[in-house]
């Protein structure tokens, strides 16, 4: 399990493993006991999204979290690659394996229909 809290220039060995799998992929399960899949993009793909995450949205001075990385490397996919593209889906797989972030797989969608006041649904994110 880390921290999401924990400081990601002091603890980078979980932000190296997952350099790792989104440039090359992987599969397995994290010490969460989630089972995971990530499709890697590539050296030059997950080489241009760890750039701009660290120039512009990650600052050393201000003691950036894993969290914050997660974040930026989202938003650093979308800037680069487009919403919801297959680089943003692989950031977000590779994160998910190390242990940071939901599911890659676990957004809504559909149509729910309730057919009385007590209905209830989940989105399965817990």
């Amino acid at each position: 399990y880390w921290d999401e809290m924990e400081s990601v220039h002091t603890n980078s060995g979980v932000q190296n493993f997952w350099f790792y799998l989104l440039s090359q992929g992987g599969s397995g399960t994290n010490d969460l006991s989630n089972s995971y899949n990530v499709t890697g993009i590539g050296l030059n793909k997950a080489q241009q999204i760890a750039y701009r995450n660290l120039t512009t949205y990650l600052s050393a001075s201000s003691g950036s979290t894993y969290i914050d990385s997660y974040y930026g490397s989202l938003q650093a996919a979308i800037d680069l690659y487009g919403n919801e593209s297959a680089e943003y889906w692989a950031v977000k797989a590779a994160w998910y394996a190390v242990g940071i972030g939901g599911s890659p797989t676990g957004y809504c969608g559909g149509t729910m229909n309730f057919t009385n006041y007590s209905d209830s649904f989940s989105d399965g994110s817990g």
